[in-house]
């Protein structure tokens, strides 16, 4: 019987149930436990000051990103200014 079952793959299907089965309770397990952390979490002291930091310092931080830009902006353009000024100072001293 053994051997019609194997040739069959009557005991392969029974494996495969057996450990669909006990990997199904295994992932269920651990959705469970994911869950109940995720609820303490959310309930522990604290967690909503870190929340509110967070946001603070994101915020802090797309200030800073902007004024960096701005300060690049109005780098380029002094650099720009100042190249400007050197031209004409050259032409000036070396063209007259």
């Amino acid at each position: 019987m053994e051997f019609i079952n194997n040739l069959t793959g009557k005991n392969i299907a029974e494996k495969v149930t057996e450990y669909s089965e006990l990997y199904g309770e295994v992932l269920l397990g651990l959705h469970r436990d994911v869950v109940e952390l995720q609820s303490r979490l959310g309930d522990a002291p604290g967690v909503e000051v870190l929340r509110q930091k967070v946001l603070r310092l994101e915020d802090r931080q797309n200030v800073l990103e902007e004024r960096l830009r701005k300060a690049v902006r109005t780098g380029a353009w002094l650099i720009a200014l100042l190249c400007v000024i050197a031209g004409w100072v050259l032409w000036t001293r070396f063209a007259g």
